[in-house]
């Protein structure tokens, strides 16, 4: 009986403790997750989301929290609620999961027995971007795009991001000025980016070099050329501009590296077609011309553009020829065979690089075929005259004189008698 009695309060007390320590739900839960790197620094920017058993009869068990970025502590709050129920176990653990970019951790505390502050620790380190101009300039706002993370520069140059050891491409823009690279993260990593800046000018001006009011356009900016070129600043190896003159627009290119400064020329005026000659050649009428683009800075004769049509009126269709090069600015084509006496109209047609049309109109009566007179000089080259060379014999003569008189003379002074 007494060990009836003994056995029964102890399963009395087991129950008792069991119901006590059991999770029956809590009404309200206020966490302080911080996010630390693994020196136990804060991490700025991590992403946190908690997970945890929202005690409801029916539906989901548990229930996800919507995303939070740490503060500049490293720290993010929440406050999750568990409705209990009677109808099955609570499960008091609480699930944490934080990340950076493609690294996370994960923990796990149990609701109403956990820190103040509970503690997530990343595999990353701090990286840091210093981003500046070649002249060692920070640059302020620019854009530096890691591990699917954008951030703006500090008033440094500098934006912080944390990774954990391998390599990762990033990219950084300011003003129209890209860099897009790959960094490798060893433990703590600083990496410095340099966009370069340029100061550079724009002119505009007319075919004849007079300068002309017009704008140029580079990115969302405007500014404006006078008598003085326009002057701004640029980030880029190689720059786009767009200028404007009234109604005509050009686009152009500089790379800055190589040169700061850039004259557009604007062609305002057609080319000019001179009166078109007819002549006969070979029994056809040929018709020649000169198209001349005027100006020191003239866009030139686009020659693709070059057209020739004709038509007899009153009534003929209008045919095209096709015109070629007589050399320099000089060009011709070579009308069909015509009747003689039979009037013919034409335009010539042209344009500059720049798009200005320009046009040339006339009329003709075909003429009777003139003969060219030929005359041909035809010169016969004598053979030149050979004289006799004489120089062998008198040579031979001189030599035979001179023998006979030193042995004359030889003779002489042998047979003079003696005195």
């Amino acid at each position: 009986m007494r060990f009836s009695i003994i056995l029964l309060f102890a399963v009395l007390f087991f129950y008792s403790y069991s119901f006590a320590t059991e999770c029956s739900g809590y009404s309200e839960e206020n966490l302080t997750i911080r996010v630390l790197d693994q020196l136990y620094r804060p991490v700025e920017g991590a992403s946190v989301q908690v997970t945890f058993d929202r005690g409801a009869s029916f539906g989901e068990k548990y229930f996800t929290t919507q995303p939070k970025q740490t503060d500049a502590l490293g720290n993010v709050y929440f406050t999750i609620l568990n409705q209990g129920t009677q109808t099955r176990k609570i499960d008091c653990n609480i699930y944490i999961t934080a990340w950076f970019g493609p690294s996370y951790a994960k923990k796990t505390i149990e609701a109403l027995s956990h820190p103040s502050i509970n503690d997530v620790v990343l595999p990353v380190y701090r990286v840091t971007f210093f981003v500046h101009d070649q002249q060692k300039r920070p640059l302020k706002n620019a854009s530096v795009f890691f591990l699917n993370e954008t951030k703006q520069t500090d008033e440094f140059g500098r934006a912080f991001f944390y990774s954990q050891n391998w390599t990762s491409e990033y990219y950084v823009s300011y003003m129209g000025g890209k860099e897009d690279e790959y960094v490798e993260v060893k433990g703590d990593t600083e990496h410095e980016v340099v966009i370069p800046v340029y100061q550079i000018s724009v002119s505009a001006m007319d075919e004849y070099g007079n300068p002309l009011q017009a704008s140029v356009q580079y990115l969302n900016q405007s500014f404006q050329i006078s008598d003085s070129p326009a002057t701004f600043s640029v980030y880029q190896y190689l720059v786009e501009l767009t200028v404007k003159y009234e109604n005509i627009e050009k686009t152009i290119t500089m790379q800055p590296a190589n040169t700061l400064s850039k004259v557009v020329y604007f062609d305002l005026h057609p080319p000019t077609i001179s009166e078109p000659q007819q002549n006969i050649s070979n029994d056809r009428v040929r018709m020649s011309f000169k198209i001349i683009d005027e100006g020191q800075y003239a866009s030139g004769v686009d020659l693709s553009s070059i057209q020739v049509f004709y038509k007899i009126p009153p009534d003929g269709k209008e045919q095209k020829l096709t015109a070629y090069s007589l050399g320099g600015s000089n060009y011709g084509v070579d009308f069909p065979p015509i009747k003689e006496g039979t009037l013919v109209e034409f335009v010539v047609r042209a344009k500059d690089n720049d798009g200005n049309i320009a046009y040339r109109q006339g009329r003709f009566v075909i003429a009777q075929a003139q003969e060219a007179n030929t005359t041909a000089n035809t010169t016969t080259q004598q053979p030149e005259s050979k004289s006799e060379d004489y120089t062998f014999f008198y040579a031979a003569g001189v030599i035979i004189f001179i023998i006979l008189a030193v042995y004359m003379l030889r003779m002489w002074l042998k047979n003079r008698p003696s005195g």
